[in-house]
């Protein structure tokens, strides 16, 4: 079985030359190679580690499919692309959430629960504060932005009603947002775009997706292992 380790140097190993080709923009090629890389080594992985079967397993799967379909609409042109990956992102999320209510379906801390409310109204306030977006956009961005929340608010309730390693997850959707709120920045508010900001924009997103996955992974195999030591 390959080890989390051996697939974490492969992963960014994928995610550097992904960031090479945003620094280098005449490597179009490996551009359009390396970004639908991240997401497929990641649903490749995770269906390799996963017993076959499980309902965990397909909604995990499900939301790493939904964002490699999400990352090879966003590189093409024009608003409809943008919008066509948006929805394949928001169905991501949704896909995300259907696996951290099922795992975790009440409040496990109402302290994180306020706090989790907190950051999502904040990041819907920053959204609509801080960015400059166009009238046909308020609308699906804020739909989008609400579903981003809620993800928010029940992955961290999963991580803090699981073992430590969970903790990745929350994390990782907070890595998610941030990324999202920058690349929204960038679409809107700058003429031209900026090199440097794009590189940490998809640095966060591929440390998201890979935090959220790992997180998941963890507690997956752990309970594996709970009910074969039972």
């Amino acid at each position: 079985m390959l080890k989390v380790r051996d697939f974490s140097k492969l992963y960014f190993t994928f995610l550097f030359l992904h960031l090479a080709s945003i620094y280098q923009p005449e490597s179009r090629v490996l551009y359009q190679l390396s970004k639908p890389l991240l997401l497929a080594s990641l649903l490749v992985f995770f269906i390799y580690r996963t017993e076959k079967g499980t309902a965990s397993k397909w909604w995990i799967s499900a939301a790493l499919f939904f964002s490699l379909a999400g990352d090879t609409l966003l590189m093409g042109a024009g608003e409809i692309f943008f919008l066509a990956g948006m929805g394949a992102f928001a169905l991501a999320h949704l896909s995300y959430i259907f696996f951290f209510v099922r795992e975790r379906g009440y409040p496990s801390s109402w302290i994180g629960l306020l706090i989790g409310v907190i950051i999502a109204v904040f990041s819907l306030f920053a959204l609509n504060t801080w960015i400059e977006l166009p009238e046909p956009m308020i609308i699906p961005v804020n739909v989008y932005g609400i579903i981003l929340g809620l993800n928010f608010i029940v992955s961290l309730q999963f991580g803090l009603s699981c073992n430590k390693p969970a903790y990745l997850v929350p994390l990782g959707v907070f890595l998610f947002i941030a990324s999202d709120f920058l690349l929204s920045y960038q679409k809107f508010n700058l003429v031209g775009g900026d090199t440097y900001l794009q590189m940490i924009i998809m640095a966060l997103y591929g440390g998201a997706q890979y935090l959220i996955v790992m997180g998941t992974l963890n507690t997956i195999e752990g309970k594996r292992f709970s009910a074969k030591t039972a």
